[in-house]
Protein backbone atom coordinates (compact mmCIF):
# COMPACT_ATOMS: atom_id res chain seq x y z
CA UNK A 1 0.00 0.00 0.00
CA UNK A 2 1.63 3.37 -1.27
CA UNK A 3 2.02 6.22 1.88
CA UNK A 4 -0.47 9.14 0.93
CA UNK A 5 0.34 12.83 2.25
CA UNK A 6 -2.58 13.75 4.79
CA UNK A 7 -4.57 16.61 3.57
CA UNK A 8 -3.81 19.40 5.99
CA UNK A 9 -6.89 20.95 7.17
CA UNK A 10 -7.24 24.46 8.61
CA UNK A 11 -10.02 25.33 10.82
CA UNK A 12 -11.02 28.67 11.03
CA UNK A 13 -14.57 28.94 12.47
CA UNK A 14 -15.49 31.51 15.25
CA UNK A 15 -17.67 29.59 17.32
CA UNK A 16 -15.40 27.20 19.81
CA UNK A 17 -17.35 24.12 20.59
CA UNK A 18 -18.01 23.75 16.74
CA UNK A 19 -14.17 24.37 16.09
CA UNK A 20 -12.95 21.86 18.87
CA UNK A 21 -15.74 19.49 17.22
CA UNK A 22 -14.26 19.49 13.71
CA UNK A 23 -10.97 19.15 15.03
CA UNK A 24 -11.78 16.11 17.41
CA UNK A 25 -13.55 14.76 13.86
CA UNK A 26 -11.00 14.96 11.62
CA UNK A 27 -8.08 14.10 13.63
CA UNK A 28 -10.11 11.03 13.45
CA UNK A 29 -9.55 10.48 9.90
CA UNK A 30 -5.40 9.37 8.97
CA UNK A 31 -5.77 10.65 6.03
CA UNK A 32 -6.97 14.35 7.10
CA UNK A 33 -4.53 16.12 9.22
CA UNK A 34 -5.55 19.65 11.36
CA UNK A 35 -2.99 22.16 11.46
CA UNK A 36 -4.27 23.93 14.30
CA UNK A 37 -5.60 22.56 16.75
CA UNK A 38 -5.05 25.46 19.07
CA UNK A 39 -7.13 28.34 17.16
CA UNK A 40 -8.08 31.20 18.73
CA UNK A 41 -11.04 32.87 17.30
CA UNK A 42 -9.69 36.49 18.23
CA UNK A 43 -6.97 36.52 15.82
CA UNK A 44 -9.22 36.54 12.72
CA UNK A 45 -9.34 34.26 9.49
CA UNK A 46 -7.23 36.15 7.08
CA UNK A 47 -4.50 36.65 10.02
CA UNK A 48 -4.43 33.22 10.83
CA UNK A 49 -4.62 32.33 7.11
CA UNK A 50 -1.67 34.42 6.62
CA UNK A 51 0.15 33.77 9.47
CA UNK A 52 0.38 30.00 8.79
CA UNK A 53 1.75 31.13 5.26
CA UNK A 54 -2.03 29.14 3.54
CA UNK A 55 0.12 25.85 4.10
CA UNK A 56 -3.45 24.00 4.31
CA UNK A 57 -4.89 22.22 1.60
CA UNK A 58 -8.77 22.83 2.44
CA UNK A 59 -9.67 25.71 5.12
CA UNK A 60 -13.27 24.60 6.57
CA UNK A 61 -14.87 27.71 7.87
CA UNK A 62 -18.01 29.54 9.24
CA UNK A 63 -19.74 31.13 6.66
CA UNK A 64 -18.43 35.05 7.59
CA UNK A 65 -15.05 34.05 7.74
CA UNK A 66 -15.41 31.62 4.69
CA UNK A 67 -16.92 34.28 2.82
CA UNK A 68 -14.13 36.53 3.54
CA UNK A 69 -11.28 34.31 2.75
CA UNK A 70 -12.82 34.09 -0.63
CA UNK A 71 -13.58 37.48 -1.57
CA UNK A 72 -10.06 38.20 -0.78
CA UNK A 73 -8.41 35.83 -2.76
CA UNK A 74 -5.41 34.33 -0.85
CA UNK A 75 -3.44 32.22 -2.93
CA UNK A 76 -1.40 29.20 -2.03
CA UNK A 77 2.00 28.96 -1.93
CA UNK A 78 4.14 27.80 -4.51
CA UNK A 79 0.89 26.52 -6.64
CA UNK A 80 -0.44 30.01 -7.49
CA UNK A 81 -4.32 28.17 -6.89
CA UNK A 82 -6.81 29.66 -4.83
CA UNK A 83 -7.21 28.27 -1.55
CA UNK A 84 -10.06 25.98 -1.25
CA UNK A 85 -12.57 26.67 1.10
CA UNK A 86 -15.18 24.45 2.49
CA UNK A 87 -18.05 26.24 4.98
CA UNK A 88 -19.83 24.59 7.74
CA UNK A 89 -23.04 26.34 9.00
CA UNK A 90 -25.60 26.20 10.23
CA UNK A 91 -27.70 28.00 7.65
CA UNK A 92 -28.87 26.33 4.38
CA UNK A 93 -30.63 29.37 2.69
CA UNK A 94 -30.42 28.91 -0.87
CA UNK A 95 -29.45 32.46 -1.78
CA UNK A 96 -26.38 32.29 1.18
CA UNK A 97 -25.15 28.67 -0.45
CA UNK A 98 -25.27 30.65 -3.77
CA UNK A 99 -23.35 33.48 -2.66
CA UNK A 100 -20.88 31.48 -0.77
CA UNK A 101 -20.31 29.50 -4.43
CA UNK A 102 -20.15 32.80 -6.54
CA UNK A 103 -17.02 33.78 -4.69
CA UNK A 104 -15.06 30.54 -5.27
CA UNK A 105 -16.16 28.63 -1.79
CA UNK A 106 -15.73 25.31 -3.23
CA UNK A 107 -17.59 22.93 -0.98
CA UNK A 108 -20.81 23.80 2.04
CA UNK A 109 -21.78 21.34 4.64
CA UNK A 110 -24.54 21.69 7.73
CA UNK A 111 -23.29 21.26 11.18
CA UNK A 112 -26.02 18.95 11.52
CA UNK A 113 -24.57 16.46 8.92
CA UNK A 114 -22.81 13.09 9.45
CA UNK A 115 -19.28 12.88 10.50
CA UNK A 116 -18.44 10.69 7.92
CA UNK A 117 -20.13 13.30 5.54
CA UNK A 118 -17.94 16.26 6.88
CA UNK A 119 -14.80 13.89 6.10
CA UNK A 120 -16.14 13.40 2.81
CA UNK A 121 -16.49 16.76 2.01
CA UNK A 122 -13.04 17.91 2.47
CA UNK A 123 -12.11 15.14 0.49
CA UNK A 124 -14.20 16.30 -2.33
CA UNK A 125 -12.84 19.92 -1.79
CA UNK A 126 -9.07 18.86 -1.86
CA UNK A 127 -9.91 16.96 -5.44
Amino acid sequence: MAYCKPIRVLILHDDPIAHAGLAATFCKYPDLEVVNVDYEPDVGAPGLCFSVGCSADVVVADYENGIELAMRGPRRPGSGGPLKIMIVASADREWEIRRALERGVRGYMLVRCALEELACGVRAVHR
